[in-house]
């Protein structure tokens, strides 16, 4: 009564220029589909003897397209500067459309928004009387971007 299916690709670019320099890409394309993000759904409807519902939809995890790139430059021994950005598509939610019999729609019908993300890193090699440290800074969200992580309901 339970069944799910995910398939893709992806495709990864590495470009190493030098020892101070190197870059890399990758896109992952995906799709999640089955009858329930939740395994134990339809064997607990069919156990109650309800209809085990039985249609393919986007699981909560289907996320359609992925892009991730990364950017280094360094010198080994003294400093390295990394940037990574990632681009994901949004991801399935059930929305609402009101209260009452046949206001729902069907499971993970709506999509939320896509979104841009990236990160930096800095590291600098210190020598302080005799000893070796390292000084980093971390910024995460550089651009403050803000996504959606859940989508709630909106009833009239």
């Amino acid at each position: 009564v339970d069944f799910g299916n995910v398939s893709g690709f992806t495709f990864a670019f590495d470009f190493r220029a030098s020892a101070s320099f190197n870059a890399s890409l990758d896109y992952s394309n995906q799709f999640a589909l089955g009858n329930s993000s939740d395994p134990s759904e339809t064997a607990t409807r069919a156990a109650a003897g309800k209809d085990a519902n039985p249609r393919e939809i986007p699981f909560t995890w289907d996320q359609r397209h992925t892009l991730n790139g990364q950017l280094v430059f360094q010198d080994p021994k003294n400093y390295s500067l990394t940037a990574i950005a990632k681009f994901a598509s949004g991801q399935p939610y059930t929305p609402t459309i009101g209260t009452g019999f046949g206001a729902d729609l069907e499971d993970n019908s709506g999509r939320k928004p896509s979104g841009i993300t990236m990160d930096i890193r800095g590291e600098k090699q210190l020598d302080i009387f005799g000893f070796e440290a390292t000084a980093f800074i971390r910024v995460f969200n550089v651009f403050n971007t803000f996504l959606e992580i859940n989508i709630f309901s909106n009833n009239t």
